[in-house]
């Protein structure tokens, strides 16, 4: 399996304010920039699920089987099977507040034992650029409330 890659932006936000845009119902449709949907199926926190679908029509569940009040949440990413590990965090910092994701991917295509660090490479660079998008879509939503519009920040061929 993939390393988990983790990915960090800070932003002029107060924690607790962040902590609103993260937590809310639906957020997704909000700045995630390959979102087509993020339909709540129970939203209660610690135990909460909804279902993404990217703008290719993907559909997954996010299962959170975590929730730490202000601070983020632990969620697992489903499609057929679990896909990845996701963690939100929310830390205060000297301006503002900064945001960590990390993904901890749990499938592995088929490949050859030789081809198996270029495939692990290649998916670190996908969800890593993955993840920038999303954070630079927080940002922007952030700063605007406005919607970002989808593939905003540049397409990514796994889910636009």
């Amino acid at each position: 399996m993939a390393k988990a890659i983790t990915v960090v932006r800070p932003y002029a936000l107060e924690k607790s304010e962040m902590w609103k845009i993260i937590s809310e119902p639906r957020n997704l449709e909000n700045f995630h920039p390959f979102c087509k949907s993020n339909i709540p199926i129970l939203w209660c926190g610690e135990g909460s699920v909804d279902e993404l679908t990217y703008l290719n029509e993907r559909v997954f569940k996010r299962e959170f089987h975590n929730w730490f009040e202000g601070d983020g949440y632990d969620l697992s990413f489903i499609g057929e099977k679990t896909m990845a590990e996701v963690s939100w965090r929310i830390e205060n910092d000297n301006e503002g507040c900064s945001v960590r994701i990390t993904i901890d991917p749990r499938f592995m295509p088929f490949s050859t034992l030789l081809l198996r660090p270029i495939v692990r490479l290649y998916i670190h660079k996908k969800l890593e650029s993955y993840l920038h998008s999303v954070l630079e879509g927080l940002e922007y939503f952030a700063i605007n409330r406005q919607k970002v519009n989808p593939n905003q920040f540049g397409k990514n061929s796994w889910f636009s």
